[in-house]
């Protein structure tokens, strides 16, 4: 089953078994393609890039026939502040002790756990983990009309960042400027995207 679109924050499984957290999907400036912005969580945490259609590609099974993961990055976990690698738990001797609930069940998906879960764990404290917990009911929306409620809803909220991030989920881009220009930019976009969807229902 295809996995979601990689959104910042989110935990992804190399299929190398190696671990590491979305920062975020960036669009190239001249050429126009979009790319992953990742950190790894092992060793001295270093960011990479690489292009979106890489990224979410499956394992090529031809060249590493051992490998069971489908997908060359797989979905883990949405938001965690750590993840306790395996080689770091045989390592860490009684500091395992210390690790939180959640803490444990990440650690055990990074070693090779399922996939993709089918929703996100209802009870995280989106707020308590830095996310704005409007951008997470903009993303769950299941029609144009009702982001473009949540928008309007937030227009204080609003900042350049969450502005990028709310256009790239919605595969569109919103030209640098003042911020109460790029507002009414995205929810422009978004009434054109909501009056579509309402002609196709038709």
């Amino acid at each position: 089953m295809p996995q979601g679109r990689p959104m910042p924050g989110e935990i992804y499984r190399h299929f190398k078994n190696k671990t590491y957290q979305i920062l975020a999907v960036a669009r190239h400036s001249e050429t126009r393609e979009l790319y992953v912005v990742y950190q790894a969580l092992y060793g001295d945490y270093q960011t990479y890039v690489r292009p979106y259609d890489m990224f979410i590609s499956p394992v090529d099974h031809e060249k590493y026939p051992e490998v069971e993961q489908e997908y060359r990055f797989a979905y883990i976990a949405f938001p965690a502040e750590t993840i306790c690698q395996p080689e770091d738990m045989a390592s860490a001797g009684d500091s395992t002790k210390a690790m939180t609930q959640d803490q444990k069940v990440l650690a055990k998906k990074a070693a090779g756990q399922p996939e993709r879960p089918v929703a996100k764990e209802p009870e995280v404290d989106a707020e308590l983990q830095g996310v704005n917990p409007h951008f997470l009911d903009f993303l769950d929306a299941d029609t144009y009309g009702r982001k473009y409620d949540i928008v309007t809803e937030m227009e204080e909220e609003l900042d350049d960042h969450l502005i990028n991030q709310m256009a790239a989920s919605i595969d569109e881009i919103i030209e640098d400027g003042r911020l109460e220009d790029r507002i009414l930019q995205l929810e422009a976009c978004l009434r054109t995207k909501a009056r579509y969807e309402l002609n196709r229902a038709r």
